[in-house]
């Protein structure tokens, strides 16, 4: 196996390791869409110069039903440029990096305070071991937040920051955290060096009644 091609399939593996991580938070919200048109842009990179924005728009329909567009940009260099349909970061949008395999971070805990508003400067006790420690609040993409160090009990070589949301709505309804910053390193001959982010670009929401519908 070519050098390149290593390295293709360690940018793809991280990518998808972030994804998978953050849709635990998001994937029984409780809150309904409020309608109207919505807009949100999130950035995935890692640290192998590769990154992809994805852009998410929410219209009205005359039907009373709404369009959902997803687009993909990809920036990488002229070795790297790859085509794949709906863009890259969609293909590893899955439960696991692979059939069978388990998900190596695991942020669905979280859930646990997808109902409460956080403080910062507390430590939250989550299920199975897991703990929050919140730090200062933060605006990213206009949207206030908390930033926090998660700690996965079962993974201590993990550094895993995230931004929640204080708008409860928000937290629960977009699919990732404001931002998700994770640094790993896995001891031993065959182990793994991983870092990446997520960040949320933009956010843009028209209430049902401005936007004419």
């Amino acid at each position: 196996m070519t050098r390149q091609r290593i390295r293709w399939i360690g940018i793809t593996v991280a990518i998808h390791l972030f994804t998978v991580a953050c849709t635990g938070i998001a994937e029984t919200p409780t809150k309904a869409y409020l309608g109207g048109t919505t807009r949100f842009a999130y950035r995935t990179e890692t640290g192998a110069s590769r990154a992809e924005i994805t852009t998410t728009e929410i219209e009205p329909l005359e039907d009373g039903g709404y369009r959902v567009t997803t687009t993909t940009e990809e920036f990488t260099n002229s070795d790297d440029v790859r085509l794949a349909f709906f863009g890259g970061v969609a293909q590893w949008l899955s439960s696991s990096m692979s059939e069978g395999a388990d998900p190596l971070f695991d942020l669905s805990p979280l859930g646990a305070l997808s109902s409460q508003v956080l403080e910062p400067d507390r430590t939250y006790i989550l299920p199975d071991g897991n703990k929050l420690q919140t730090g200062d609040r933060v605006t990213i993409a206009g949207l206030s937040g908390v930033e926090a160090v998660y700690t996965q009990h079962d993974l201590s070589e993990a550094t895993i920051h995230v931004v929640l949301a204080d708008d409860l709505y928000i937290r629960q309804f977009l699919p990732f955290p404001l931002r998700v910053e994770v640094a790993y390193e896995e001891d031993g001959t065959l182990g793994r060096r991983l870092a990446g982010r997520i960040e949320l670009l933009e956010y843009i929401s028209i209430p049902a009644e401005e936007a004419g519908s």
